[in-house]
């Protein structure tokens, strides 16, 4: 998902956020081990944003590796996790393009600076030693899914890092809890943030979405139903199914005409916005993973330092050869300036 899918409910009537400022102390991460999931995808199209004009020796753009360097490294640093996976999409459509060909067909290309710079963060984050994932025929967001899904079976605390809207059906509280967190604004979203966003409790979200629609995702939803009186009708009928089974009693008038006349691409919506939560998991070789495979690795110093030297992340570099051994990121005390070395 591209940094479009902003955390926020749709524009049209959509109830507005009110979460309560919290961290993760506040939110109890850190009682449990923790799993990090980022949006690999969502981070770098941010950091290619925010970071212009940074390039290696070679002349080639540089600021979105390194922007998705200091953003991780800060995760690490705010909840210590004991696994960690970035998950990135390979494809932008999937099976769902299947379901409905004009899935995402609103989008334009990749900008070719950032294309540029997207395999080279994924291997320099591999030498690293942290987890990247990917599959051809499901979104980064699946991936996601799946892993917070597995995570919380197996008594992990799960933190999504990514301001992707469409993360928050994901969100749980209990013990063990799923947050959502938005490293942009330093946003921490519990269940309660997520509701008062949508209006509904977080796993009832995809149900308003298949019928409020997602303009940036070209979905189309049900035509002359907003998000509010969307809201209401999940909250009165519990699902879409349920408000199609008990068409007649749904009010107002015009929202039960719409419902009627719209409830096929209803159904269609809530296949494309309702994530999927039993993905393959597997690495770069198509070896199947599970949690435990996601503990952060000791650097493949070579390669690191390579990589480093060809993006000019010479601080970088100097850190690796001085403390081979120890797992990235470095403690901050330590940690020289990885901008050194770069042109801009």
């Amino acid at each position: 998902m591209t940094p479009d899918a902003a955390a926020t409910a749709p524009a049209d009537d959509a109830p507005q956020p009110a979460p309560q400022p919290l961290d993760a102390a506040a939110l109890g991460i850190g009682r449990r081990p923790v799993l990090l999931l980022l949006d690999g995808s969502w981070a770098l199209f941010r950091a290619f944003y925010a970071i212009r004009g940074m390039h290696g020796p070679d002349g080639r753009p540089t600021g979105a590796v390194f922007g998705i360097l200091r953003q991780l490294e800060d995760l690490h640093r705010r909840v210590q996790p004991a696994a960690v996976a970035i998950c990135f999409d390979e494809t932008d459509t999937g099976f769902r393009t299947a379901i409905d060909p004009t899935y995402k067909a609103n989008r334009g290309e990749t900008p070719p600076e950032l294309a540029d710079q997207w395999p080279r963060a994924v291997a320099l984050l591999e030498a690293l030693g942290q987890r990247t994932l990917q599959h051809g025929q499901f979104e980064a967001d699946d991936l996601i899914a799946t892993l917070a899904t597995r995570g919380c079976a197996a008594g992990f605390d799960v933190v999504i890092a990514s301001a992707d809207k469409d993360l928050g059906q994901l969100v749980a509280d209990g013990d063990p809890r799923v947050v959502q967190y938005d490293p942009g604004k330093d946003l921490w979203l519990d269940a309660a943030a997520v509701e008062a966003r949508w209006g509904v409790p977080p796993a009832a979200v995809p149900e308003v979405q298949a019928l409020v629609g997602d303009a940036i995702d070209n979905i189309r939803g049900v035509a002359g139903i907003g998000a509010k009186t969307a809201a209401k009708i999940i909250r009165e009928f519990g699902s879409v199914e349920g408000a199609l089974a008990r068409i007649d009693a749904v009010r107002p008038d015009k929202a039960q005409a719409a419902l009627r006349a719209g409830a096929a691409d209803a159904r269609r919506c809530l296949q494309l916005v309702r994530l999927v939560c039993d993905a393959p998991i597997a690495d770069r070789a198509g070896v199947p993973l599970d949690l435990d495979d996601l503990a952060p690795r000791l650097p493949d110093v070579a390669a690191a330092i390579s990589q480093a030297a060809h993006l000019g992340f010479s601080g970088l570099s100097e850190w690796l050869s001085k403390d081979e051994g120890v797992r990235w990121p470095p403690p901050r005390r330590r940690r020289a300036a990885a901008r050194a070395g770069n042109t801009r």
